[in-house]
């Protein structure tokens, strides 16, 4: 209809006319597309804040997993204490030494590992550019992008692949090392999160458990990776460490929101 008005206009030269419908036209058009993209706005902060929603239970898991971590490696750690003063056999440490079989069984579980399964590409995958342009908070915003660019492979269990866990499982006998892991190895509890026995109790054959202590002291360079194992799980856990600390943010401010 109205371009039939212009049509008209145009024959009679009605200048103004013609101004004020092609006005009409432009304006309307600039507020169809001012409404347009305020309800595509809407809809897109309303989608993000689900999507944010989402993400606590992902941020509850990992807090939960990095605890485990902490605990699990804690474990380790003391397998790791009677495994070196068994190398040293050192009297102050064990009463009144560490035996063979205890040595053994030590030098195999500081050995076990674990990791973290959570990946920063799954957050970033669910909350891309345009998301997290969305979010106006500007402190939320950067906890989440902070989330998104944590370098996740430095807790992955890949990081914890040492040559010490090589080297030992490679001078235990096969048969010692399956007793240890069905008597004594690492158990998935009911919430799923990994869990090592801390005491060791399985029966082993003595005259291999002699030949094996004997074979893992003539190496002493076990040691050395040993305690180069320990300083990787130290910067394991400082990296979950930081890991918790982005989640407790993240959590605390979308709690807030």
């Amino acid at each position: 209809m109205i371009y039939k008005r212009v049509a008209a206009r145009l024959k009679a030269q009605d200048w103004l006319a013609i101004t004020i419908e092609i006005g009409i036209v432009v304006i309307g058009v600039f507020v169809g597309t001012l409404v347009a993209n305020w309800n595509q706005d809407r809809v897109g902060k309303r989608e993000v804040t689900k999507l944010l929603d989402q993400m606590r239970p992902q941020l509850a898991q990992t807090q939960l997993i990095d605890a485990s971590e902490q605990v699990y490696y804690a474990t380790t750690r003391r397998y790791a204490d009677t495994a070196l003063a068994g190398w040293a056999r050192d009297p102050q440490v064990s009463d009144p030494r560490v035996s063979d079989q205890d040595f053994v069984i030590a030098a195999y579980q500081a050995s076990q590992i674990t990791g973290n399964a959570t990946d920063g590409q799954n957050i970033a995958l669910v909350l891309g550019g345009d998301q997290i342009r969305q979010i106006d908070d500007p402190v939320l915003r950067k906890a989440v992008m902070r989330m998104i660019m944590f370098d996740y492979q430095t807790i992955s269990v890949g990081s914890m692949q040492t040559r010490y866990r090589e080297d030992v499982r490679q001078i235990i006998p096969d048969v010692i090392q399956q007793r240890i892991r069905a008597g004594c190895g690492d158990r998935r509890q009911a919430n799923g999160f990994l869990f090592l026995p801390p005491a060791c109790s399985v029966e082993l054959d003595p005259g291999l458990v002699s030949a094996t202590a004997a074979a893992l002291r003539a190496r002493p360079e076990l040691q050395r990776e040993l305690q180069f194992h320990l300083a990787q799980v130290a910067t394991f856990l400082l990296n979950v460490d930081g890991l918790e600390q982005r989640v407790d943010q993240l959590s605390a401010l979308l709690d807030k929101r």
